[in-house]
C-alpha cells in the first residue's frame, strides 16, 4: 500500500459495499481482530483498500474482516482509496493482511469465475486434499506440492485429469469400506505409484477387491508404502519390492525436477 495515499476516516459503516470476490466471512477471524483492536485501536498500518465505482460507491478490495470488527467496537474505519484490483491483486493484499489458506485462494479465483479452481472445490468436497488435487491435476505427483505457487498466482490450469478420474473411481467402489482413500499419507503414496513403471494400477484394483481390510490409515509414508506393497504382492509367488522401487523413482523424479529447476534459472 503507498505512503503517500491519504488515509481516510469515518464510523459511517455502511459506505463499503463487500466485493463478490472476497474470502468466506470467517466470524473467528472477526473475533480475534476485535480483541487486537481493543487493545491497539485501528492501526493506520492496516487500513483497509477500497476502490471507488463510476457511481461513486465504495467497494472493499481487501479489509471486510477488519470493517466489521471495527463496527462491533463502534470504532472508526480506517482506509485508502485505490484503483479498482483484479482478484489476483486482492488475494496478494489479503496475504499481508491475513493469512490466507489455499482453500481461500481457490475460492477467490473459483469466485472470479475460473472453471479449474470450482473443479478443484468439487474435489475437496469429495474428500480430496486441494494440494494433493492440484498436483495430480497438473500432471505431478499428489505430494510435490508444486501446484501451490500457481493457485496463488491464479495461472493454475489442469493438465492431466487421468489421476484424479482413477482416485474417483476408487472411492466409488470402495468408498465404505477402506477408509484410508481420502487420507493424505495414502494419497500421497498411492500417487507414487502411479509414476512407478512396476506399478499396474488394475492390478492393486483387484487385490483391494478381494482383502480390503489389508489397507487401514498410517501416520508414515514408509508404513503405507509397506500395507501397499503386502496387498499388491497378496497371493501371489511373484513378489515385487514395490516400496523400494517407489521411494527411488520418486527420488529420481524429484531430482531431475531440481536439475530443471536450475537449468531455467538466468
Amino acid at each position: 500500500m503507498s505512503t503517500q495515499m491519504k488515509i481516510n476516516t469515518t464510523t459511517n459503516y455502511g459506505l463499503f459495499n463487500n466485493n463478490p470476490h472476497q474470502r468466506t466471512f470467517s466470524e473467528t477471524k472477526v473475533q480475534q481482530l476485535m480483541e487486537k483492536m481493543k487493545r491497539n485501536g485501528f492501526p493506520p498500518s492496516m487500513a483497509i483498500s477500497v476502490y471507488q465505482d463510476k457511481g461513486g460507491k465504495l467497494f472493499i478490495n481487501a479489509g471486510h474482516h477488519r470493517v466489521a470488527a471495527a463496527k462491533r467496537l463502534g470504532i472508526p474505519v480506517l482506509y485508502v482509496i485505490e484503483h479498482k484490483w483484479s482478484v489476483t491483486e486482492m488475494s496478494d493484499e489479503g496475504c499481508f493482511a491475513t493469512s490466507w489458506s489455499l482453500k481461500d485462494h481457490v475460492a477467490n479465483f473459483a469466485k472470479a469465475g475460473k472453471a479449474e479452481y470450482a473443479s478443484l472445490l468439487r474435489l475437496q468436497s469429495l474428500g480430496l486434499n486441494l494440494s494433493q488435487a492440484a498436483s495430480m491435476l497438473h500432471g505431478e505427483q499428489a505430494g510435490s506440492g508444486n501446484a501451490a505457487d500457481y493457485i496463488k498466482a491464479g495461472t493454475f490450469k489442469i493438465k492431466d485429469t487421468s489421476q484424479v478420474n482413477l482416485w474417483i473411481a476408487m472411492n466409488e467402489e470402495f468408498g465404505g469400506r477402506v477408509e484410508c482413500l481420502n487420507h493424505r499419507v495414502f494419497v500421497s503414496c498411492w500417487s507414487k505409484c502411479l509414476f512407478t513403471p512396476e506399478f499396474d494400477h488394475e492390478v492393486f484394483i483387484k487385490r483391494l477387491r478381494k482383502n480390503p481390510t489389508m489397507l487401514e490409515k498410517c501416520s508414515t509414508e514408509d508404513q503405507m508404502l509397506r500395507l501397499i506393497e503386502e496387498l499388491y504382492n497378496h497371493g501371489t509367488p511373484k513378489k515385487i519390492p514395490l516400496a523400494f522401487l517407489v521411494t527411488n523413482n520418486s527420488k529420481e523424479r524429484k531430482m531431475v525436477a531440481i536439475g530443471k529447476k536450475k537449468e531455467a534459472k538466468p
